[in-house]
């Protein structure tokens, strides 16, 4: 293998974890919005100001 495509090689695999990182990053962050969505959601069903537990 040449040195450009072990230098290419190295870079994609940085690009890999990278997306991977984003991807689980983001995952993280929508489960963590969606259970302050369903308090605001039930709250909002029960025409109730919004409280969060503690």
């Amino acid at each position: 293998m040449t040195h450009l495509a072990s230098v290419l090689v190295l870079l994609l695999k940085i690009h890999t974890i990278k997306s991977c990182a984003a991807w689980i990053s983001g995952l993280v962050q929508t489960l963590l919005y969606a259970d302050f969505f369903y308090y605001y959601f039930e709250s909002w069903k029960k025409n109730k100001k919004l409280q969060l537990p503690a």
